[in-house]
């Protein structure tokens, strides 16, 4: 059975009604790494008066927690050495303290900094939480209220490929600013709307297909966001998810202008070559892992 989709009217950021239709998203059927049947992707939004791209209409949080529960704990496992984000959010934090991971999956990032780190996470996956405690990461909740729980407590705070998963983003970027000591570190690591390809491929962004994402950020939302929430904007990176050299980012840019220019040439090569497992897959953008399209934002607790 598709699961029902809850309507969304205004920006689930900052409420405004002034919107900007950017395309229908095509249907996902896989989350967190599982096969699901169809579930509608409804329209992506720009709001006009914040910035952000969101996604209406979208699941409810209880039909995405129930998703997230039976995901796959390897859904989101890369290896260590291909994190470009986890590489930067190294150099940023302190040299020790205690930080908590949003997100932690099965703790790799929390293990890969060391015992010099009291280490924290919160994961809704329970199977990736058993394992990310199992490493010695105390996990403080499976859900972002856990946040609540933890007033002041954290010298740093970590979220890679997290706030695109919430509802409302402004309100985790407060409830993150309520949970660091003065002076602590947030860092976010997320795709970025303000690159070309998200400009280039709208709704047909693979990262937007993804049914547990439900809201694409940029630079110019964090920095507006960040005065809301007590937060400082340290510094802004933006990077490339995988490495390759020119000759691989070329090959990578033109498959996804072809796409553009012509997406019925792709869907025909690919029910040629017989290797798409879902009809839905057959006009899904070709995948483009060497894009400058991600970026790290690390904010800082405005001190009393």
């Amino acid at each position: 059975m598709t699961p029902r989709q809850a309507s969304t009217a205004n920006c689930p950021s900052c409420d405004s009604d002034r919107r900007k239709l950017l395309g229908p998203i095509p249907a996902a059927v896989e989350f967190a790494g599982t096969p699901v049947d169809p579930i509608p992707g409804g329209q992506l939004w720009q709001c006009l008066g914040c910035s952000l791209w969101y996604r209406a209409p979208s699941l409810s949080k209880a039909q995405l927690d129930k998703l997230y529960d039976t995901g796959t704990a390897e859904a989101w496992e890369t290896p260590l050495e291909e994190r470009v984000d986890w590489s930067l959010a190294k150099s940023a934090l302190p040299e020790s303290g205690k930080i908590l991971d949003l997100g932690c999956y099965d703790g790799r990032f929390l293990e890969s900094i060391g015992e010099r780190w009291d280490r924290y996470g919160i994961e809704v996956n329970r199977a990736a939480a058993t394992r990310a405690g199992e490493s010695g990461v105390k996990i403080v909740g499976h859900d972002f209220t856990a946040l609540a729980d933890n007033p002041a407590s954290f010298d740093a705070i970590t979220a890679f490929d997290i706030f695109e998963h919430v509802s409302d983003p402004l309100a985790l970027l407060h409830a993150c600013s309520e949970s660091l000591r003065p002076g602590g570190k947030l860092i976010v690591a997320t795709g970025n709307t303000d690159s070309f390809p998200f400009r280039l491929l709208k709704s047909r962004n693979a990262y937007c297909i993804c049914a547990e994402h439900l809201v694409f950020l940029n630079p110019s939302w964090c920095d507006a966001a960040a005065g809301k929430t007590g937060l400082i904007v340290e510094s802004i990176v933006r990077y490339r998810r995988a490495t390759g050299g020119p000759a691989r980012r070329a090959l990578d840019s033109l498959k996804n202008v072809l796409f553009i220019a012509a997406p019925w040439l792709i869907s025909s090569l690919r029910r040629i070559r017989g290797k798409v497992s879902h009809e839905e897959k057959l006009g899904y953008p070709v995948l483009w892992p060497t894009a400058m399209d991600h970026f790290l934002v690390q904010f800082t607790r405005e001190t009393e």
